[in-house]
């Protein structure tokens, strides 16, 4: 299983399309290269609709040579050691998102294809990116747009964001009013591609027009180290059928 479903927004290899721009292509190029290489220490912080915290860190370990199911290991349960009950929760959460692994994300819908210049400095450059008409009943194509910012230098990404345009409903009950996803990368170690290092999440609303509701989640990566993905541990060589262990 993959990181937070809000990595899946950058992450999905469907992104890689030669038709993107050519910088904006390249950048998405080194972050498919380098998908699942990287293990990593995962902290959560929920806040509230005022934007105070609700609970402690949520503190997660993630490491893609292990097999699937053990990737993950909980360290910290919103501020304490968790309880047999709260590790029981937490497991069945990580079962019904590996469940859903399949499912389009939002990074399967975006068109890079018509990406256009948002700004530019001497250092970098901003892509805003629409999504595919259509493409996906969960996300409001016309309401949502996402930018991304590249690395002259590197050709690489080194954030994200996602802002709606304008107010729109979901399921015609709940009216999202605001909400935006930020990410930053940054290069962890060497001369990798930047990775994932933090991303902020928060939204607001209104049900049925009366009941204000919010909440916010931020995420922060740290003490990556690199490491062989569990698939790919066997490289097989055509002739001698030899099977290398990485």
């Amino acid at each position: 299983m993959r990181r937070a479903c809000i990595l899946l927004l950058l992450l999905s290899p469907v992104l890689g399309r030669a038709d993107a721009p050519p910088l904006l292509h390249d950048a998405i190029q080194k972050l498919i290269v380098d998908d699942d290489h990287w293990a990593f220490t995962q902290s959560t912080q929920r806040f509230d609709r005022l934007g105070k915290p609700t609970g402690g860190l949520t503190i997660e370990r993630y490491d893609p040579s292990q097999p699937t199911e053990q990737e993950w290991q909980l360290l910290q349960f919103r501020g304490h050691a968790p309880t047999g009950t709260e590790l029981e929760y937490w497991q069945a959460q990580k079962e019904r998102a590996l469940k859903r692994h399949g499912e389009k994300t939002l990074g399967d819908v975006l068109d890079l294809d018509h990406a256009t210049l948002a700004s530019e400095t001497p250092e970098a450059v901003t892509f805003v990116v629409p999504i595919m008409k259509d493409a996906s009943k969960r996300f409001p194509a016309d309401k949502l747009e996402v930018f991304m910012q590249v690395d002259k230098a590197r050709h690489a990404l080194t954030s994200f964001s996602l802002r709606p345009k304008a107010p729109f409903r979901i399921a015609g009950v709940v009216k999202l009013e605001s909400g935006e996803v930020d990410g930053r990368l940054e290069v962890v170690q060497g001369n990798y591609t930047p990775a994932v290092v933090w991303v902020r999440g928060s939204g607001s609303g209104r049900i049925l027009g009366l009941f204000p509701i919010g909440m916010g989640e931020e995420v922060n990566f740290s003490s990556f180290h690199r490491v062989h993905p569990y698939n790919d541990r066997f490289e097989v060589k055509i002739g001698d059928i030899k099977a290398l262990n990485f």
